[in-house]
């Protein structure tokens, strides 16, 4: 999956679905893109998304499948737990 900030940001509130070794898809939820800058022919940016408190998930490699995206694997981070939700982030970068 390549992805652009403006690929994803018309997406923010939207659900992806995040497989995982056992049981059904864990949903995350798009909250925001954030730009990180640029450098050497290429922009960084990062992927906000919320999820389930019952199902966490550990830092790793997930497929994860979106309706308007299609599938392909996302490297996600666990980097806080609020009081209704975890809360997660994908730092990706594309050319240009």
């Amino acid at each position: 999956m390549k992805l652009t900030p403006e690929q994803v940001e018309p997406l923010q509130g939207s659900d992806f679905h995040c497989e995982v070794a056992e049981g059904a898809p864990v949903v995350l939820r798009l909250q925001s893109v954030k730009e990180a800058g640029a450098g050497q022919g290429f922009r960084q940016f990062s992927l906000h998304f919320s999820g389930p408190l019952d199902t966490p998930l550990i830092q790793g490699t997930y497929e994860i499948h979106h309706p308007v995206l299609g599938d392909g694997p996302l490297f996600i981070v666990p980097v806080a737990r609020e009081a209704e939700q975890m809360c997660y982030e994908a730092a990706c970068s594309c050319r240009g």
